[in-house]
């Protein structure tokens, strides 16, 4: 069936209604598991599912099908407008100012969902032996995960678009102990190729020779030093403690919020600029067209240190009098869309990784980070970590939480290296109200700032 004719059709109807659109999805996909070293699943899906809306004075109204029934939908439509009403009704129209939409594909090479089962399943059953031979290893999994969707999204504004996404991972997780100490390890190694993802050998041994060498390490002190982030925990300290704070539904009816996040405000350091863009191909937070039609934008959050935008949805844009930003996101046809990021990172400077460490007499190095949360504070549970001693990277340590409040954290930035990392995944992503995980990326070049809080 062709889905962009599909929804025009759709659109021709006539509804007393000021705004409808429709988005559709086909997807498929490959999860396989292990655990201890046998399969724990194997599971090949194919879904396809339509969200409908439509928009009536100040309220949107929605449903979700999970099958492309032209007659179901065309009464599910009825029914939607038969639920409105012109209450409250606007004097402008967030929607009038909206151009034609455009198509994006991208030709991806050995596409992972083209593969066979058996060759992924021997792919990871080749990967998981290899933390057999190593006796300190007293617990694993082990996946491979693969998706393959087209999205294509119409409105009665005269708007059509599609584009089309692949990614594909593998990844484990395992614990290894010694003489009652234990330690977590995990890898994992995102691609649009699945020939990428077949040469992993030397990374993953390199991963698991890492790991043994956190089990008996020291644990950090209580402590306020300078810090280098990675390009990943960078990534993951501007989506979670900036990003989210970005996100203009936060602002909508919060005066206080409006107050602190004034377009022009100086909020970081001279030399730090933070971008989401969701037309980066080959990432997993791709996303050339939002889930309402608006194209990808290079969004500058953050320009040399000044609050330049913020991350929006057509409502959210209309009501705070901004442009829409290609931000209104749902993790899937069964939700609505609501403000998400896409590919968030901190833009790289000119300076050498070497160079960063050597300006350190005494502090740390933040490989990479289990998880972290934050708005105007934040938190960040690092997961490999080092000492940094004389302006050199030394031995491993253990840090429980790295915590404090961002503006004040975004000011004491002062290095950044020269390259740029942005960070994939399919098998975790971006949580936020009831839709997780959304696939997103993140990154930056390795970060220095100046004092952070350890402990």
């Amino acid at each position: 069936m062709n889905y962009i004719e599909f929804i025009k059709s759709l659109m021709l109807e006539t509804y007393d209604a000021d705004f409808i659109d429709a988005r559709i999805e086909t997807r498929k996909s490959t999860a396989i598991a292990l655990e201890n070293h046998s399969i724990n699943n194997a599971i090949k899906e194919e879904f396809n599912g339509i969200f409908i809306r439509v928009y009536k004075g100040r309220k949107w109204y929605y449903t979700s099908l999970n099958s492309i029934d032209k007659d179901r939908i065309a009464n599910s439509l009825k029914e939607l407008v038969s639920l409105a009403d012109r209450k409250n009704s606007r004097n402008s129209d967030f929607y009038s100012h909206l151009k034609a939409g455009e198509f994006s594909k991208i030709i991806y090479e050995n596409n992972p969902t083209d593969i066979s089962v058996d060759e992924k399943k021997k792919l990871i059953y080749h990967y998981d032996s290899l933390m057999k031979n190593n006796d300190k290893i007293k617990f694993s999994s082990s996946m491979y995960v693969d998706v393959y969707s087209m999205i294509y999204y119409g409105d009665s504004a005269g708007r059509f678009t599609q584009y089309d996404f692949t990614g594909a991972e593998v990844r484990a997780s395992f614990m290894m102990s010694e003489n009652d100490e234990r330690f977590m390890g995990s890898y994992k190694q995102y691609s649009d190729d699945f020939n990428a993802l077949t040469e992993l050998d030397q990374f993953i041994l390199e991963e698991i020779k890492e790991t043994e060498t956190f089990i008996h390490a020291d644990t950090a002190k209580q402590d306020i030093v300078p810090v280098i982030l990675s390009p990943s925990a960078a990534g993951v300290f501007a989506h979670e403690s900036f990003g989210h704070k970005s996100e203009a539904d936060f602002m909508i009816g919060d005066r206080k919020m409006k107050e602190e996040w004034v377009i022009g405000k100086h909020v970081g350091s001279n030399i730090l600029s933070i971008i989401d863009d969701g037309g980066v191909e080959h990432a997993s937070g791709y996303t050339p067209f939002d889930d309402e039609g608006t194209p990808a934008h290079k969004t500058y959050l953050i320009k040399n240190g000044i609050l330049s935008d913020r991350l929006h949805s057509l409502s959210t844009a209309f009501d705070l009098n901004e442009k829409p930003t290609g931000n209104g996101r749902a993790m899937n046809t069964e939700y609505e869309p609501i403000v998400r990021m896409t590919s968030t990172y901190i833009e790289k400077g000119d300076s050498s990784f070497n160079d960063l460490v050597k300006s350190i007499d005494n502090g740390y190095y933040i490989k990479s980070i289990k998880h972290g949360s934050g708005m105007s504070t934040f938190t960040i549970a690092p997961h490999k970590s080092y000492k940094i001693k004389k302006g050199k990277i030394t031995d491993p340590v253990k840090i429980n939480v790295i915590t404090g409040t961002v503006f004040e954290t975004l000011n004491l930035i002062d290095g950044l290296s020269d390259q740029l990392t942005l960070k994939s995944s399919i098998t975790g992503g971006c949580g936020k109200m009831e839709q997780f995980p959304l696939r997103v990326s993140f990154g930056g070049p390795e970060v220095r700032i100046s004092k952070m809080n350890i402990s």
